[in-house]
Parts: structure tokens; C-alpha cells; sequence
């Protein structure tokens, strides 16, 4: 299609060159010409356009007026340097490099001690790689794969995101990836709920129940559930939290879990005693820190906010809680001090 307009282009140019050069100096025939001329420099400029190479796919609506422009400078001369520009354009995108394969991690090499985060390491990389429309589709469905074993909340999202992308190969991938977490997710429901149905050990029922309101949360904290689903989750991880509460009076693991349902909800009151009764029980106050400092601003408690900032593992925090962190933690070391 756009040799046609290649070839309109040319013929209208070279038909506005004939009537401009007609004797007699005719304002009609002048005006014509370069009306001609006009269209057949704006007609060019998108064949210009489609032909320039997809590395500048940004900045293709913007270059039509100024090749438009450069056409139209010049009768015939002006479209040859128009296209000296595209062919430049050419050669300037051979020496653009794009590193497209992703370095293989060996976690061998990384030292038990080494705080590795992966919404720092793992998900933020990866999300700026789907993101980037001029890596390869093979790249991409490789950080599709990565994304699929970190359970997150932000990994289902990114994944998500995909849906959107312009490539069909990876729109596919990404579908196929919830939908298999979705399908395995609901399998484990049901085969725990029909193991509850004929368990008739009262202490492994309570197990089982356990284990299924996590798998319900599981739902929830991964985003696996629609907006109107949610309620009916959120239920349910509580009825299961109860049933196994009966018969497991001293799993810190419950009270930390009915903790961080109630967080979700916004029933911070309930959250709190669920998280003392977990404290209670000799759970670590690392692990429920970040919750408890939440609370404690809400309270308007914020000697105690500065207590449990510090109590924060310091590899746990991202870019954007720890200067949160630093600042709380040093009113805390101000008031000490005073």
C-alpha cells in the first residue's frame, strides 16, 4: 500500500513541477502547483514514516511535519533529502544495542547471610523489562516465567499487566500463567475441603482447616480473586481460622495470619489483640513489627511507632520505607537521648 502512495506522491510531484514551469506565470496554475506539490511532500512524508526503522516507534508521530516540511523546502530535491534522513536513521539504529537475554543467577553463589529482597531484586527489574516494548518477545517470556515463582501480590499484578501488551505471544503467556495459578489454587480448595468432609480425626481436621485458610488468603494476598469475591474469601479464611483456633490453641501462625485478615479489612482494634495474643505465644516481634507500626500511627502512639520501626529486619525494607524507617527510627534515638 504504501508503493501506491509512493507512486501518487511522485506523479503529483512531478505534475506540480510541469505546471509551475508552464510560461504565461498563471496565479491559478501557480497555486495549483504548489497545492500539488504540498500533498505530494505530505503524502511522502508518511511513506517516509512507515519506513522508518521500529527502534524510533516513539517518535514516528512527531517526525511527519518536519519531513513534511524538509519536502516541501524544494521541488523533487527536498524528498531525496527527506530520505537521506530515513536512510540516516538507518545506519544510527545498527549502532543502538539492546542487551536482550537475561544473565542466568546461580543461588549457590549468594551467601546465606546476604539479605536478598526480591520486590527489589527480582520484581522491579522484571517489571521494567515487560514494560519495554523494544525487548524481544523471547525475553519477555522468560521474565514471565521468573514472575510466576515469586507469590506476590505485585508479581500477579505485573503479570496481569501483560494482558495489554501489543504482543500477541506474550498476552497468551500471561493468561495461560494466572490461569494456571488460578486452577491450581481452586484445586487445592477443593481436595482439602473433601479431605475435611472425611477426616474424622479431630486434630487433623483442625489441621486441614488451618492449612485451607491460608490457601483462601493465599487468594486474596496474590489478587487471584475478583472485587466481588473478596468478601466471600475474607470469610471464609476467618470461619477456617476459628475451626482450627479450637483445637490449636498455641500456633502464633493464626493469630499473625487473623492479624493481617483484619489489617485488610480495616478492623485495626481486632488486629491489634490478634497480633498481642500472637506475641503472647512467643511469636518474634520481627515478624509482625511492620503491622504493629501501622497501628501505632493510627493510634496516634508515635513513641510506640518508632519502637516497632526498629524492630523491622533492615534488609526487609524497599527504597521507599527505608528513609521512612531511618526517620522514625531516629526520633526514637532523639527522644532516648533527651
Amino acid at each position: 500500500m504504501r508503493y501506491l502512495f509512493a507512486v501518487a506522491a511522485i506523479v503529483s510531484e512531478f505534475t506540480a513541477l510541469s505546471l509551475m514551469l508552464q510560461p504565461g506565470r498563471n496565479p491559478s496554475l501557480l497555486l495549483i502547483s504548489l497545492l500539488l506539490h504540498l500533498f505530494a511532500s505530505a503524502v511522502m512524508a508518511w511513506v517516509q514514516r512507515s519506513c522508518i526503522p521500529p527502534i524510533y516507534r516513539a517518535q514516528r508521530r512527531g517526525v511527519v511535519p518536519l519531513l513534511t516540511f524538509v519536502n516541501f523546502l524544494a521541488p523533487v530535491a527536498g524528498m531525496l533529502f527527506g530520505w537521506l534522513l530515513v536512510l540516516w536513521g538507518f545506519v544510527k539504529a545498527r549502532e543502538i544495542s539492546y542487551e536482550t537475554d537475561l544473565d542466568a543467577i546461580d543461588p549457590q553463589i549468594i551467601s546465606d547471610d546476604f539479605p536478598v529482597t526480591h520486590r527489589i531484586f527480582g520484581e522491579g527489574a522484571l517489571a521494567t523489562l515487560l514494560q519495554n516494548r523494544f525487548v524481544p518477545t523471547a525475553s519477555k517470556i522468560k521474565a514471565l516465567s521468573l514472575l510466576s515463582r515469586i507469590q506476590s501480590a505485585s508479581s500477579m499484578e505485573m503479570i496481569r499487566q501483560t494482558l495489554s501488551d501489543s504482543n500477541d505471544e506474550v498476552r497468551l503467556v500471561g493468561f495461560s500463567m494466572i490461569d494456571k495459578r488460578e486452577k491450581a489454587m481452586n484445586e487445592k480448595i477443593g481436595a482439602l475441603l473433601e479431605m475435611i468432609k472425611e477426616s474424622r480425626d479431630p486434630d487433623r481436621a483442625a489441621s486441614l482447616h488451618k492449612e485451607l485458610a491460608f490457601t483462601y488468603w493465599e487468594l486474596l494476598f496474590q489478587g487471584l480473586v475478583d472485587v466481588q469475591l473478596a468478601h466471600y474469601i475474607e470469610k471464609s479464611v476467618h470461619i477456617h481460622l476459628e475451626v482450627a483456633k479450637e483445637r490449636i490453641r498455641e500456633d502464633t501462625s493464626l493469630y499473625k495470619l487473623e492479624g493481617r485478615l483484619y489489617m485488610r479489612q480495616k478492623e485495626y482494634a481486632q488486629a491489634k489483640e490478634a497480633f498481642v495474643r500472637a506475641l503472647d505465644l512467643g511469636i518474634r516481634e520481627a515478624e509482625i513489627a511492620s503491622y504493629m507500626a501501622e497501628i501505632s500511627f493510627l493510634e496516634l502512639n508515635f513513641s510506640r511507632v518508632s519502637y516497632w520501626m526498629e524492630k523491622i529486619p533492615e534488609h526487609t525494607l524497599d527504597y521507599q520505607l527505608l528513609s521512612l524507617a531511618a526517620v522514625w527510627r531516629e526520633r526514637r534515638g532523639d527522644a532516648n537521648a533527651a
